[in-house]
């Protein structure tokens, strides 16, 4: 089989070692992502690219671009796809979390990243809660590395929440 596009262009950015050979080349890698164009064999040759890039500075390139929004609006696609496909996207789900991980990132960065569905932060939290563990403990880590505080006002109100409806099963004689 031949090169798809998306191969030619990695193959162009990126060193033997299969990260990025310099910065300037970020956007590229964005524009790619950003194509929905791009299979989930690509869209993971793409976030290998993002997890070898050798520099801060070039991954901080990255944060610069957006690339944190870039990510949110894929791993949206990967959480709300269909039932039948949900489990054919947990592995890039799980990747760009990894991803997110990696990239320079500040508790203001995060706050300021928004897409037209909700706000980073946000749908980190979403993310916490999620059925697969895996994505689940990702996203509580980086919960818990950027955002401490909002990480613990969430599980008290669902402790909360949690000690009402059990307060109301019992007045309402279910114990």
């Amino acid at each position: 089989r031949g090169q798809t596009e998306v191969e030619r262009i990695l193959e162009s950015v990126t060193n033997r070692g299969g990260g990025l050979k310099d910065a300037s080349h970020a956007l590229d890698v964005l524009r790619i992502m950003n194509a929905n164009m791009s299979s989930r064999f690509e869209l993971s040759m793409i976030f290998d690219v993002l997890l070898q890039t050798p520099t801060k500075a070039m991954r901080e390139a990255f944060v610069k671009l957006n690339a944190l929004g870039a990510l949110q609006v894929l791993m949206n696609r990967f959480r709300s796809s269909e039932k039948s496909e949900e489990k054919l996207f947990l592995p890039l789900l799980r990747k760009a979390l990894d991803v997110v991980s990696f990239l320079p990132l500040s508790k203001e960065v995060i706050n300021k990243t928004k897409t037209a569905k909700s706000s980073f932060d946000s749908f980190l939290f979403e993310l916490v809660d999620h059925s697969d563990t895996a994505v689940a403990e990702k996203a509580n880590k980086l919960c818990e590395k950027y955002l401490p505080e909002d990480l613990l006002k969430k599980q008290e109100e669902e402790a909360k929440r949690q000690e009402e409806e059990q307060t109301k099963w019992f007045q309402k004689g279910g114990g």
